[in-house]
Parts: C-alpha cells; structure tokens; sequence
C-alpha cells in the first residue's frame, strides 16, 4: 500500500488512467483552493508540464488515498470489507429494478378500471350519458386502460356491465372524465356480488384485467 507521499510522486511520474467518471459538486474554502492551485502549479513547473496539472486529478488522488485508509479501519475494526458491501449493495439494487420492472409490467396489464357509483348516477351518466367522471389515475396508465367497469350501489349492488374506453379528459383537481365508446355492455355471466370483497373494496378506484372481468363469479376474484 502507498504511502500518500508515495501516490504523489508515482502520479508525477506515470500518466493518470481514465475511467468512467460523474461530475460531483464541492464546497472548499478560499485556504483550500489557493493552496492547491498553488501545488499544481509548481508541480507544473518542475516536471516541464508532464503533470496533469488540474484540481480534479489533486482531488481525486486525495479521496482515493482517504478512502484506502477508510476501508482499513472498517476492516481491522469492524470487520467490514467495503468492497464486498458495495458489491452486495449492487446486487440489491438490481433487484430492486428487476422488481420494479416487474411491477410496471404487471400494472401495464392492468387494462380495467373498476370505480363505484350510486344508482343514480350509474342511470344518469354512465348508461344515458356516455361518460364517467372524477377518476383519479396516472396519466401513465391512461395508454393500458381499455375498460371501465362500476360497483353500483343498491338496488343493484353488483357489477353488471362494462364499457370500451374511448378517451381520458381532464377534469379537476387532478381526477379525470372517461369517454365511452360505445354504450356499455352486459356481462355475460350476469351480476357480480361483492362475494368475499369488503365494500371498503370498491369504495376506492381498483384495477384488474379484462380476462378476470369476464370469468369473474364474484367481486372478490377481480382483484
């Protein structure tokens, strides 16, 4: 292991290999800085200009040697070896963007919506209006949404038919208007009860998929 005194005259000598490298943002006071560009000027001069006379070759060779005498100390005092952690570290973060890709596909196939309504407005807008309003859902999702589906209240109480999707309007306060294509269609195995859902279920907008919709027995097995 070289000794700091050690790094510098071996970067004097021997051209800096390049990596990949990301810009970092530091905060010196006047002291530091003066002090250094007064270093890199006189290494400068007495290597003729082979020196790579700039402040981040200085700052770089001073973290490197900070950080080799850092993982010694959690090394020998605590048992850590720092390259194995960061290693580890890796590895979760794949994991974790492998779980999120999973995820987004999953929602991707996410192509119903399922909303609650009162019989009224169920009769008043969905059917006779063409329309259902005050969705709040991700403009992202707005490409996947094919269907649209609605838990009436009572006397229905149940789901009993769905409509094709046509558009997404704004609305307010960040909840959008669906346009329909098309009048909504019955199910074809007639009306879905809550079954083992809660009401608390479909009191709050839900997602689920086409394929449940049409062989679901109950509200319970679209989600």
């Amino acid at each position: 292991m070289y000794s700091l005194e050690e790094t510098i005259r071996l970067n004097l000598s021997t051209a800096k290999e390049e990596g990949v490298k990301r810009a970092v943002s530091l905060l010196l006071n006047e002291t530091t800085i003066r002090r250094m560009d007064a270093h890199l000027k006189l290494y400068k001069q007495f290597t003729d200009g082979s020196f790579a006379t700039s402040r981040n070759q200085l700052i770089e060779m001073a973290l490197e040697q900070y950080l080799n005498a850092s993982s010694r100390i959690l090394l020998e005092d605590f048992g850590v070896n720092d390259e194995e952690w960061l290693e580890g570290e890796q590895d979760n973060k794949i994991k974790e963007e492998e779980n999120m890709l999973q995820l987004q596909t999953q929602e991707a196939q996410q192509d119903t919506i399922v909303c609650s309504a009162q019989y009224h407005n169920y009769q008043n807008i969905f059917l006779s209006g063409n329309h259902w309003y005050s969705i709040r859902t991700a403009k992202w999702r707005h490409p996947h949404l094919k269907y649209i589906a609605l838990y009436v209240g009572s006397p229905i109480s149940g789901i009993v038919d769905y409509a094709k999707i046509d558009d997404f309007q704004k609305w307010t306060d960040g909840r959008w208007e669906v346009s329909l294509n098309g009048t909504p269609l019955p199910l074809p195995q007639g009306k879905l009860p809550l079954g083992n859902a809660s009401i608390q279920d479909v009191r709050r907008l839900r997602y689920t998929n086409f394929q449940k919709l049409m062989s679901a027995k109950q509200v319970a097995d679209l989600f």
